[in-house]
């Protein structure tokens, strides 16, 4: 069982126009939405359009798993500290969110847990999972105009993502000598 997730967002420039296209920073834009395991591994992923804030797209993507249980533990970045988000995790799903205190939040004199947020640290692999999705070309820029054309190929380059490290594993064992026994 896994013990801990981490969740992120990261945008794809669109070229054309259509359904979860949006203005944002990032100019006409789709936000990616992704869910990694421990190892770094895509639990899911979903998409909306670029002006949507990260907080508005937590259910959806924890809806959109590929696995039938997730993990009790979810790591986000400052753009998830909500009180109301993390009440409604803990409600709704039983799982607590990990995410460190927004600057400027007013009076707010609340405390972090550091031994908390140590857990915080892992929170790189969702980093390298983005840097590995966008090594492809149709991911990294959205020239579909179909939303369903361009989430499908999100989901083939997860599966790409997916079977490389199935086959390093792989690799690996058969690297390692098995014990032989002593005579």
């Amino acid at each position: 069982r896994m013990a801990e997730c981490s969740i992120d967002g990261s945008y794809a420039p669109a070229k054309q126009r259509g359904a979860c296209v949006g203005r944002c920073r990032a100019g006409s834009a789709t936000k990616i939405m992704a869910l990694s395991d421990a190892e770094g591994m895509p639990l899911s992923v979903t998409i909306a359009d670029g002006s949507r804030h990260d907080v508005r797209l937590v259910d959806q993507t924890l809806d959109e798993a590929l696995t039938r249980y997730l993990p009790p533990v979810v790591i986000g970045d400052r753009a998830f500290d909500s009180r109301p988000l993390a009440a409604c995790l803990f409600a709704e799903r039983g799982m607590v969110l990990i995410a460190p205190k927004r600057r400027g939040r007013g009076s707010c004199r609340r405390k972090e847990d550091h031994r908390r947020m140590r857990r915080y640290r892992r929170r790189w692999l969702v980093e390298r999972f983005f840097a590995w999705l966008k090594q492809f070309r149709r991911v990294a820029t959205r020239w579909e105009r179909s939303a369903e054309n361009f989430l499908g190929f999100i989901h083939l380059a997860c599966s790409i993502i997916l079977l490389r490290e199935l086959l390093r594993q792989r690799n690996e064992s058969r690297k390692c000598p098995a014990a032989f026994p002593a005579r």
